[in-house]
């Protein structure tokens, strides 16, 4: 075990002197029973040491020291052992320097692991619809016909913990309905959500994916085929296009004139004025 050697439970030791560094779990704060994470710890301040600390005075902190990136980024990558539904996997961390081991950073804000399993997947749909305009209000709908009570609501590829919400009764099922509004471009992206039990860490399987496309110049993917570019360009390409075709009309009626007329000739007939 790297760093000083600490016996003592996080909260026991000075925090809170230095900013609070972040933690986020790669690649999703979202794992499968069984399955592994890597925690990230970092902060633009130059840390020596990083300390990961499981919530609850679990097992004691794990320290590593700072990996230096090139964009001046300071980082820690805790892997963590494969999870079990038999705990809840709530974490957070601290930087501290060598020169002062026993003085921590404020703690970053405490992640909460999210444990799916299999039990019946919920349903996830929006309001007002799954193409949304900047500013606009919207609103994901996460149901289930299983008694729930709580759900949980996930963006594909971000790292941010998911949000959580009680279950609400709606129409005999249980679900939960998560307001994304102002929408921004940000909020663009693929959502999955989750049904739990408020005595369990385990959630259930997750729902379908659903597709959230925020209208927009800022919003649209490159390469996108609703990207503006192309868009803009559909006029011009129309145009271009019935151009051609009438060149290709006009060649063609211009050398039936011509074999006309020289059938004519060749006929001895006059042609017409």
């Amino acid at each position: 075990l790297k760093g000083p050697s600490l016996s003592l439970a996080c909260f026991f030791l000075l925090g809170g002197m230095f900013n609070k560094p972040s933690l986020v779990a790669l690649p999703s704060p979202i794992v499968t029973s069984g399955g592994s994470v890597t925690l990230q710890c970092g902060s633009w301040q130059a840390f020596d040491w990083f300390v990961l600390c499981s919530e609850g005075g679990e097992g004691h902190p794990r320290h590593l020291d700072a990996q230096h990136q090139a964009d001046g980024w300071f980082q820690a990558l805790f892997p963590v052992d494969p999870m079990s539904p038999s705990h809840r996997p709530t974490y957070r961390c601290y930087g501290y320097f060598s020169s002062s081991p026993y003085v921590w950073s404020t703690s970053s804000l405490i992640l909460e692991l999210l444990i799916s399993g299999v039990s019946r997947k919920p349903s996830l749909s929006v309001l007002p619809g799954p193409v949304v305009a900047p500013g606009q209000s919207l609103t994901l709908q996460c149901r289930s016909d299983v008694s729930y009570d709580r759900f949980a609501l996930s963006k594909e590829g971000a790292g941010d913990p998911p949000q959580y919400l009680a279950r609400q009764l709606q129409e005999g099922l249980s679900g939960a309905d998560f307001a994304l509004g102002p929408v921004r471009p940000s909020h663009g992206g693929r959502y999955t959500c989750y049904g739990g039990h408020t005595l369990s860490s385990k959630w259930s399987a997750p729902s379908d994916l659903l597709d959230i496309l925020v209208a927009g110049e800022e919003s649209y993917p490159t390469g996108s085929l609703l990207h503006p570019f192309p868009l803009l360009l559909c006029p011009l390409m129309r145009s271009l296009y019935l151009i051609d075709r009438w060149n290709i009309k006009k060649k063609s009626l211009m050398g039936r004139n011509q074999r006309g007329r020289q059938t004519m000739r060749d006929s001895g007939l006059r042609e017409p004025n």
